[in-house]
């Protein structure tokens, strides 16, 4: 069986507090990280590799990010980012630098 967890980001700052009223996130930070280079590069590919190293029962990423008004979508699939890499992101870790 294959598992696809499913990313949706919020449209903005607003909409991300109206879902998250408690989160110590300030308006200043969220617009810091979304803004810098290109964010959603940033998030498919630091997400998409982040989520497949730790989670390693899923399968498929599917990204929907709505951002300056332009809808993206796609998938990060295990194997077919693994083969790119040419190695398993599974087997790397933050703690030992691999």
């Amino acid at each position: 069986m294959s598992l696809t967890l499913l990313l949706n980001y919020f449209n903005s700052f607003s909409e991300f507090q109206t879902t998250n009223p408690d989160s110590p996130i300030s308006k200043e930070t969220y617009e810091d990280y979304v803004n810098t280079g290109n964010n959603v590069d940033k998030l498919i590919v630091q997400e998409g590799a982040r989520i497949l190293r730790t989670f390693t029962h899923v399968e498929n990423v599917s990204f929907n990010i709505e951002w300056n008004g332009i809808h993206h979508s796609t998938e990060v699939n295990r194997a077919d980012h693994n083969e790119f890499l040419g190695f398993r992101i599974e087997h790397t870790s933050n703690e030992d630098n691999s």
